[in-house]
């Protein structure tokens, strides 16, 4: 009962949010969306910022798992690698811009609570990544000499996905995210090419 009344509320700030802004964002109006008292979202969380974070974090969680569930269907180390490059895409651009405005807020309390969050989203992006290669490796298509280069390998793909991917003004637009989709698979093949014993699919 209580994850479905922090999943009513979360729902609701959602929408608000979207509506109004984070900024001209309030506990009361977010408590009104809900059709609950303000109380008692206090009793789920402290604060406007501990319901984005929680956006955020649900949203994430659900791009992992749609994007897990593709990843287990693909039957190849390639196909499993270049699904995690691109799947994400199709869930999380939708909301990137409008995300991004938000996250540009210069609250100090804010803006540690995100660093949190993305160092949570960074540790998932990586474990999951690494268990890609390791399937890879025990499948024997990894050439040998890389068995022991996984985790520089994770680096190079995680700054390739997160490093300069956005204008000056943090905004992609959609011929930007053609243009990373079509760079994320060129990059894939040059690598498959380098780390892979067999011919790809």
């Amino acid at each position: 009962m209580k994850q479905v009344k922090a999943d009513v509320i979360l729902e609701a700030a959602s929408k608000i949010f979207i509506k109004h802004g984070y900024n001209k964002t309030f506990m009361e109006d977010i408590a009104q969306e809900a059709k609950i008292g303000k109380g008692t979202i206090y009793h789920y969380f402290h604060s406007k910022e501990d319901i984005f974070v929680a956006i955020l974090r649900r949203e994430h969680e659900d791009v992992i798992s749609k994007t897990k569930e593709k990843i287990e269907q693909a039957e190849t180390f390639g196909e499993k690698f270049k699904i995690f490059l691109v799947e994400p895409f199709t869930h999380i651009i939708p909301k990137h811009n409008f995300v991004m405005q938000i996250m540009k807020e210069d609250s100090p309390v804010f803006l540690v609570k995100l660093n949190e969050f993305k160092t949570e989203m960074n540790e998932s992006f990586k474990r999951n990544l690494t268990s890609i290669f390791k399937f890879g490796l025990e499948g024997g298509v990894i050439k040998p000499k890389y068995e022991n280069d996984i985790p520089e390998l994770v680096e190079l793909v995680f700054r390739l996905m997160f490093d300069g991917k956005e204008d000056k003004k943090g905004v992609l637009t959609e011929d930007k995210i053609d243009e990373l989709k079509a760079n994320y698979l060129y990059f894939a093949d040059i690598l498959l090419d380098a780390i892979t014993l067999q011919e790809r699919e």
